[in-house]
């Protein structure tokens, strides 16, 4: 579960209330109990100014190859896909996008909270485009949510709008609201019983 551009890994406890929100969710029977990972989403420090695209490739290599088989190793988490999501909002929105469909072998399940391709989702999407049967084939939710006052709503719903176009499926999602944890909180309630369901 990843964090925006201002913020690090304990902004989705801290502001977002991801723990108490999932722990309701569990309580009451509506989503499964679940492992949540509340990485730093920046493989080198914010100050040291290091271009955006090494960032996220870095942090990709980081999350692949160091933070899930660390937490796979420490914690009865499993190793199957189909136990493994993942979701951000703003910044993390859009590295969930760049890395979630370049590794569906370690995810089936993607949230976009507030984010997307950006303003040119033809050009940054290309490869999930032409990748759109394996992507309805493997992908269990693919949800993207936006609030309808957020400047992110632009690329968001051109996001979608290409989605659609290539035949990916997908929930598009409108609410009221900005670029705030009002928003990000009433989706993460949302979306998590939808990403894992109580066990019948």
């Amino acid at each position: 579960l990843l964090h925006g551009g201002d913020g690090d890994e304990t902004v989705w406890t801290q502001f977002g209330r991801s723990n108490l929100i999932l722990d309701n969710l569990i309580a009451e029977k509506k989503a499964a109990p679940m492992i949540v990972v509340t990485p730093s989403a920046y493989a080198y420090p914010w100050e040291a100014g290091v271009a955006a695209d090494k960032q996220r490739a870095d942090f990709e290599k980081d999350l692949v190859e160091d933070l899930i088989p660390f937490v796979q190793s420490n914690y009865r988490a499993s190793v199957d896909r189909e136990q493994r999501a993942l979701a951000g909002l703003s910044m993390g929105a859009g590295l969930t996008l760049a890395i979630g469909p370049k590794h569906l072998d370690l995810f089936s399940r993607l949230a976009l909270f507030s984010g997307g391709g950006g303003q040119n989702p033809e050009q940054t999407l290309a490869a999930v485009g032409k990748n759109a049967k394996n992507m309805n084939d493997k992908l269990r939710l693919f949800w993207i949510g936006v609030g309808t006052e957020d400047g992110a709503m632009v690329g968001a719903k051109r996001t979608s709008d290409y989605l659609n176009s290539v035949g990916i499926k997908h929930i598009y999602k409108t609410s009221p609201g900005a670029h705030t944890w009002i928003v990000w909180r009433k989706y993460l309630n949302e979306v998590a019983p939808q990403m894992f369901p109580p066990q019948s």
